[in-house]
């Protein structure tokens, strides 16, 4: 007889002997064998019964003697099996028994809590049956609709119902049944059912007292009240916006656990400063106090890059089109042969070439096609236009449009001139003139008259230095349209350094076009000196053309200093010094589609600086923060360190962070990154899975559930994720740069080194390619479409409710934290959309992209959208990142630096930082990209920690129960899938097992990590022991401990290293066991052991 319920844990059952299967050395049953089981445990009794009654009801009884053997292992059920009506009968009868007692103990080594078990609970047709009467009384107590007593008493209610049932049909029927278990089952069910019911409303009476622990969490409860949206934020005064985060407990206590530059200035900043740090570096993770009133976060460079790369990566896409119809030559093919978005006429192209094959590849039909284009705009060669074919010509117009649409943003905000803002622009400036000119009359006529008060002599004093600075701009504009440098940009130049490193012959006959184009054409530059444009005649061409070409070959094209937005200045937008067409130099510059990429990245960027800081350049808005903090009386060892904060996020939101990426460090770094990733990151798919809990914690399992029960709900869903496919920033995937999302990795150029190019193949197949690789890429996208295909009805929703005046506090500042000030809401309401029964469709393909002002509409939305999945699909951003994570750290200049040389160059070894230095402060930037190693597998862990921890404290999230309990059920879950094969796995005692779901779930973030690596160093050095309480992730031994925290790319190297020593000593099962751990990519296969088994067989 069961002394225990076997369904409620790992019981033993006392009394009932097993005899036809072994007790030991069982392994842990499987999620199969425990959810069938779990059913049967109710259902086949009652089964049992019903096919006994068919099989031998209608049989006679035959004499039977009944062997002791026949009987052994079964006195306990003699009377059960003496009604056996002939032998086959009692084989039937034995064999019901050998189920029972096998399905009880399936259900007593599993837990409860289980996947099947939770899972086999809610398919049970018990449970179905009687929820659905009862659905309604469901929903009041999720809706916290009834008393804590009424919730009690329909919980009991329900309980009893379904013990009655459930022991009704089974118990008479089961022959191992006793009074007690029926009775513990019972009990449990009517207590389970009361807990239930009790649950909710207890946490409705619970939550004010947390609440407590941060007094701005109170602001959840305020946004689910309606507000006059019409008046709110009129009665808001300059200076009242507050940039500063709200304060709950994560931002008061937990925040800066985990330090950073962007946490730094958010605590200690200015408010201009915090505003500046919002428009370049924001990230919508944590709420303003200014949300609160709907004034709306400004979008900030980082948040618009995905705009840009997301709008390259749509206009090479389109050309796939071309390239399948040149390669096949069937005009009417139009989709390439296509896998997870890798083109696979292309790779088939590139393999045939490897033997003899002439079909190009797309990389190389894109390069030909950018060209023609080019070229095409040669006055000489005007007959290429006559050539073309219709597909040529559609491809020329599109390569138009798409620079245009660049140069016509860029004119939108400013950076660009055209005649026309050029004319307004004089305009202004000369009113400007005449407005100070008659202001410093009247202040020399009232001098004259009865003299003036120090303020206004002050302003008299400086009205020259205003008035010389607005004749400099003024000067400018005049030239700079008659000039017309402006209207001569055809496509962005990036020389092909790898071509001109190689080739001497390619050097000198760029240097030859160079020398050439100067002799016949002086150049024509700006002299801010003489504040005109001047003709520079150039005294030895060839000289200055050596040069130039020199300088081509050293210059960093992603350069900070390249980074710049004064008028006429920038790499793509100044006047370039040779002004030479680039149909001239076509042959000694890249054309494939990274331009595009690149071009959009870049001029991306300069354009959302434009935007939200005008024609202020860097070095501007470093002297402008410098300024306001003296002005607040910042010490001066504030104003140097949150200046170089300032600085150093400038850099990472400007992609500038290794200014060198051909050093040997930076190559190494990125070689040791490649290997450890392929070799530790096997699961990084599957456990990417947990993601998904974060999508219940921004809006609830009942929301989620909207599409799968409606079938117009269903419709719009799907739109929506299907349109987030091509609005959501994926470039990581096709660039090869998924990785990122669990290893940090701080280099991308257009013209990658011949390693880089390497690790970029290697990483693409890992992580992108399904089945061959880890499926990252692959679950990452398809998260992305999901949390997009709600996310962008959420806006629409939020948006027409403001319109309508029907928004709470909760849609305010959702809006604004996303960048959507009421006004800006109420243009998004007006878009084309559609409309399901709960979910609304955005349907952007009628949204007009004419004007830079329809983009700039279109752009706002995309980049909340892309915003919001970025903070659901976790990766850390600069705000999460200590900088030593990109390999940086800064150190106060010191005198006896400056004498301190570079043994090659001669040059200063410790040169100042002049942007992230003060007058009387100077720093020293260092960069070595080996620094950042311990860190390169945190990237997930800095993110969860801002977004999941923090999350649990953030008025944003109105599902944070829910979403814990979804994390943990999915952190479970990954750990059941992962070691479904090693029966130890949850043989743990429950406090373990509770830490390593903790972990997979990513509650915790870093801290998770850091607190593994602790218990494995303490573990190593014996100062403590691996106890069944709580276990190491594995055993480290002395020397794992000191390595660990060095980074798992360091602690395979020294396992390589340990690997010879044990060969060379003798020692070959434990070199064997070490090698095949740190194999690069066998793991994922699960061949480690295989391998293991190998090389032990050769030994």
């Amino acid at each position: 007889m069961a002394e225990l319920n076997p369904r409620f844990g790992k019981q033993t059952i006392v009394g009932v002997p097993l005899t036809n299967y072994s007790q030991t050395a069982k392994a842990d049953p499987t999620f199969g064998e425990n959810f069938l089981a779990q059913l049967g445990y109710t259902y086949a009794p009652l089964y049992g019964a019903v096919e006994e009654e068919l099989r031998f009801g209608n049989l006679k009884r035959e004499k039977m003697a009944f062997e002791l053997e026949e009987l052994s292992g079964y006195e306990d059920h003699i009377d059960y099996l003496v009604r056996a009506k002939n032998n086959e009968h009692l084989e039937y009868l034995k064999a019901q028994i050998d189920e029972n007692r096998k399905r009880r103990d399936i259900i007593g080594r599993s837990n409860w809590y289980a996947p099947s078990s939770l899972i086999a609970g809610i398919v049970d047709p018990l449970n179905i049956t009687f929820a659905l009467p009862v659905f309604g009384q469901l929903g009041m107590l999720v809706r916290g609709g009834m008393t804590l007593g009424q919730a009690a008493k329909a919980g009991l209610k329900g309980g009893a119902v379904y013990a009655g049932a459930s022991e009704g049909i089974r118990a008479p029927f089961d022959e191992l049944n006793t009074f007690g278990e029926s009775s513990v089952n019972a009990i449990s069910a009517i207590g389970l059912g009361t807990a239930i019911g009790v649950a909710p409303n207890a946490f409705r009476a619970l939550m004010p007292k947390f609440n407590k622990t941060s007094e701005n969490l109170q602001a959840m409860a305020q946004g689910e009240k309606r507000v006059d949206v019409e008046n709110l934020g009129k009665e808001i005064k300059d200076g009242e916006v507050s940039e500063d985060l709200v304060k709950t407990f994560y931002t008061k206590y937990l925040m800066h656990l985990v330090p950073s530059a962007g946490k730094r200035i958010a605590e200690d900043g200015t408010q201009l400063m915090k505003n500046y740090y919002e428009r370049i570096n924001g990230h919508a993770v944590l709420a303003k106090e200014k949300d609160l009133m709907g004034v709306g976060s400004n979008q900030s460079i980082l948040q618009r890059e995905a705009y840009y790369n997301v709008d390259a990566n749509k206009f090479v896409n389109d050309f796939q089109e071309f390239y399948t119809r040149a390669i096949t030559g069937d005009p009417n093919r139009k989709a390439p042969t296509q896998f997870m978005d890798f083109n696979i006429d292309s790779a088939k192209a590139r393999i045939g070439q490897t033997f003899g094959g002439e079909t190009p590849t797309f990389q190389q039909f894109f390069d030909n096609a950018f060209k023609k284009y080019i070229l095409s705009k040669d006055p000489k060669n005007q007959r290429l236009v006559g050539e073309l074919t219709d597909d040529e010509k559609i491809m020329h117009t599109k390569f138009k449009e798409y620079f245009d649409k660049y140069k016509e943003d860029a004119q939108y905000v400013g950076l660009l001139k055209d005649d026309a803002s050029l004319q307004r622009e004089i305009k202004i400036l000369k009113n400007t003139l005449d407005d100070l000119d008659k202001r410093t009359k009247y202040l020399q006529g009232l001098d004259d008259a009865k003299g003036l008060t120090q303020k206004q002599r002050a302003e008299l004093i400086g009205q020259d230095a205003k008035v010389f600075e607005y004749t400099k701009k003024l000067r400018w504009a005049e030239d700079t349209l008659e000039e017309g440098i402006y209207n001569k940009f055809i496509a962005p130049i990036y020389y092909n350094k790898k071509l001109l490193k190689q080739s001497a012959e390619a050097r000198e006959g760029l240097t030859k076009i160079f020398e050439v184009h100067l002799t016949r054409n002086p150049a024509r530059v700006w002299d801010d000196e003489a504040q005109q444009y001047t003709q520079r005649l150039v005294q030895n061409p060839r000289q200055f053309a050596e040069e130039t070409v020199a300088s081509i070959l050293e210059e960093n094209a992603d350069s900070i200093e390249n980074f710049t937005n004064k008028p006429g200045s920038g790499k793509h937008l100044k006047h370039r010094v040779l002004n030479i067409p680039e149909y001239e130099i076509v042959d000694y510059i890249i054309t494939g589609p990274e331009v595009m990429y690149s071009y959009a990245n870049r001029m991306g960027k300069r354009i959302e600086w434009a935007r939200n800081f005008g024609d202020k350049n860097i070095d501007d808005v470093l002297n402008e923060i410098e300024v306001d903090m003296r002005n607040k009386n910042f010490d001066e060892k504030k104003i140097a360190s949150l200046k170089r904060d300032f600085s150093e996020e400038i850099r990472r939101a400007t992609g500038n962070i290794i200014e060198d990426p051909d050093t040997l460090n930076n190559q190494t770094a990125q070689i040791l990154r490649t290997i450890s990733g392929t070799t530790f990151l096997h699961g990084a798919g599957l456990a990417a899975v947990g993601d998904l809990g974060v999508t219940v914690i921004e809006r609830g399992f009942k929301k989620i559930g909207v599409p799968f029960f409606n079938a117009a709900d269903r419709k719009a869903f799907f739109k929506n994720a299907k349109n987030s496919n091509y609005m959501i920033d994926n470039i990581d995937l096709a660039k090869a740069l998924i990785q990122k999302r669990m290893i940090e990795d701080s280099v991308k150029r257009i013209q990658p080194s011949g390693t880089e190019r390497v690790l970029n193949i290697v990483n693409q197949t890992f992580y992108n390619i399904p089945i061959v690789g880890n499926n990252l890429g692959m679950l990452t996208k398809y998260m992305k479409m999901m949390d997009g295909g709600f996310r962008q009805s959420e806006l629409i929703d939020m948006a027409v409710k403001i319109k309508n005046n029907t928004a709470t506090n909760f849609d305010v500042q959702f809006m604004s934290r996303y960048g959507y000030s009421i006004d800006d809401a109420k243009i998004l309401a007006d878009m084309p959309w559609e409309k399901g029964d709960h979910m609304y469709y955005a349907n952007t393909t009628q949204w007009s992209q004419k004007t830079a002002q329809d983009r700039e509409v279109y752009r706002r939305f995309q980049t909340a959208l892309d915003t919001g999945v970025s903070n659901v699909i976790l990766h850390a951003t600069s705000f999460d990142k200590p900088m030593l994570v990109n390999g940086v750290f800064y150190m106060r200049h010191r005198p006896w630096m400056k004498s301190v040389k570079n043994p090659f160059t001669g040059a200063e070894f410790f040169p100042i930082d002049k942007r992230a230095s003060t007058k009387n402060i100077g720093m020293v930037r260092f960069e070595n990209q080996l620094l950042g190693l311990p860190f390169q597998f945190m990237n997930f862990g800095m993110g969860a920690f801002t977004r999941i921890t923090g999350g649990m404290f953030d008025v944003a999230r109105r599902h944070r129960l829910a979403g814990a309990m979804a994390m943990m059920f999915l952190g479970y879950s990954v750990l059941n899938i992962r070691n479904r094969n090693r029966s130890y796995f949850f043989e743990k005692e429950p406090t373990d097992l509770l830490a390593r779901t903790i972990d997979q779930s990513g509650l915790l973030g870093i801290y998770s990590d850091i607190f593994y690596m602790s218990l494995h160093g303490m573990m190593g050095s014996g100062i403590m022991n691996d106890s069944e309480y709580l276990r190491g992730k594995y055993k480290p031994d002395a020397i794992d401990a000191l390595v660990e925290p060095f980074g798992a790319s360091v602690g395979q190297m020294v396992d390589f290293g340990r690997v010879v020593y044990d060969y060379m000593n003798g020692n070959d099962n434990e070199a064997s066991r070490r090698l095949a751990r740190n194999i690069p990519w066998i793991q994922l296969y699960g061949m480690n052991d295989d391998f293991k088994d190998l090389l032990r067989s050769r030994n």
